[in-house]
C-alpha cells in the first residue's frame, strides 16, 4: 500500500500540473484556484459529516491552520496556474521536484536543524537542474538573467509548498488529516476569492462549457482531494522528508502527460534537468558513516 501511495501521489500532482495547463488561461488562474478549493471544500463536507470541528477547537488552532492554508492553499496552487498559462507543465514539475531540499533549507532556518554534507551535495545538483530548466537548456540565458515569468512563478510555488511540507511535519493543528484538509480548502478557496473578483472586473472571464467544467472538477477531486489526503496518509506512513521525495517523481508523470496530451515533446534539456535532480535526490540521501569506535 505505501509503495502504491508513493506512486500515486506524484500522478495525481502531475495532473494538477498538466489539467492547470490544458485549460491556458480559458479560466483565470485565480478564479481557477479558488473554484478547486471551494468544490474540493464542499465535497470534504460530505466526506466528514459529523466530524467538523467546534469553533472553539478552530480557533484555539487559528494561527496555525491560517499559516497552513496560506502556503498549503493558496501561495502553493494560484500561483502554479498562473505559471501554467506561460510555461511548460513539464518546467513546473521540474521546479517543484527541488521542494524536498527546500524542506531540509527551511528546517535549518527555522529549526535550526543541521544540514548534512550529502544534503548540500545534493541541493547544488538538484538546483543545476532547476537552472537548466529555467534557461531551457543556454547557459547564455541564466547570464543575461533572462528568466520566463512563468518559471519564476512556479518557483515561489514551490517554495510555499516546501513550507507547507515542513510546517505540517513539525506542527499538530489537533485535527485529523481529513478535518485539517477541510479547513485549508474551505479557507483558501474564501481567500482566493477577491483576486478571482478582481479577474473578473479586469475582463477575464472564464469560458463556461462541458470541458471545462469537467476540468475544474477534475481539478477538484483527483488534485485537490485526493492529492492532499493520498500525501497525508503518506506522510502519516513514511514522515514528511520521505514523503516529499515522492514528488521527485511528478517530473516523469508530468512530462508523460504532457507529451500524450498536451503536445509539449520532450527535450533533451528535459532529460538533462531529471538527471541532476534525481542525482541530488540520490546524493542527499546518502549516509556518512560515522566514527568507528576504538577497541580496548
Amino acid at each position: 500500500m505505501t509503495l502504491l501511495l508513493f506512486a500515486a501521489v506524484p500522478a495525481m500532482f502531475a495532473s494538477n500540473m498538466a489539467i492547470a495547463r490544458w485549460f491556458d488561461g480559458r479560466i483565470p488562474p485565480m478564479t481557477l484556484a479558488s473554484l478547486r478549493w471551494l468544490i474540493a471544500g464542499a465535497i470534504l463536507i460530505i466526506i466528514i459529516g459529523r466530524a467538523r470541528p467546534s469553533l472553539q477547537v478552530l480557533a484555539r488552532n487559528a494561527g496555525l491552520l491560517a499559516v497552513l492554508t496560506v502556503l498549503g492553499g493558496v501561495l502553493s496552487v494560484a500561483p502554479q496556474y498562473a505559471a501554467a498559462t506561460r510555461t511548460e507543465a513539464g518546467h513546473i514539475a521540474l521546479i517543484f521536484a527541488t521542494s524536498p531540499l527546500m524542506v531540509s533549507f527551511i528546517e535549518r532556518l527555522v529549526w535550526n536543524r543541521a544540514l548534512s554534507a550529502p544534503v548540500l551535495a545534493g541541493s547544488v545538483l538538484a538546483f543545476a537542474g532547476i537552472a537548466v530548466v529555467v534557461s531551457r537548456g543556454a547557459p547564455e540565458t541564466l547570464l543575461a538573467l533572462r528568466f520566463n515569468p512563468g518559471d519564476l512563478l512556479a518557483l515561489a510555488a514551490a517554495m510555499a509548498w516546501a513550507g507547507y511540507t515542513a510546517l505540517t511535519r513539525r506542527a499538530d493543528s489537533g485535527l485529523s488529516p481529513m478535518v485539517q484538509l477541510w479547513v485549508l480548502a474551505l479557507g483558501s478557496g474564501v481567500a482566493l476569492l477577491p483576486a478571482a473578483g478582481a479577474e473578473v472586473v479586469a475582463g477575464h472571464l472564464p469560458e463556461i462549457t462541458l470541458a471545462t467544467v469537467l476540468g475544474v472538477v477534475a481539478l477538484a477531486t483527483v488534485a485537490g482531494v485526493g492529492a492532499y489526503c493520498a500525501y497525508g496518509a503518506l506522510i502519516g506512513r513514511i514522515g514528511a522528508a520521505r514523503a516529499a521525495m515522492s514528488m521527485y517523481l511528478v517530473p516523469l508523470w508530468t512530462l508523460a502527460f504532457g507529451a500524450l496530451f498536451l503536445n509539449e515533446p520532450v527535450q533533451p534539456y528535459h532529460l538533462s534537468a531529471i538527471a541532476l535532480v534525481l542525482a541530488g535526490l540520490g546524493v542527499s540521501n546518502l549516509r556518512l558513516p560515522g566514527p568507528v569506535a576504538a577497541r580496548a
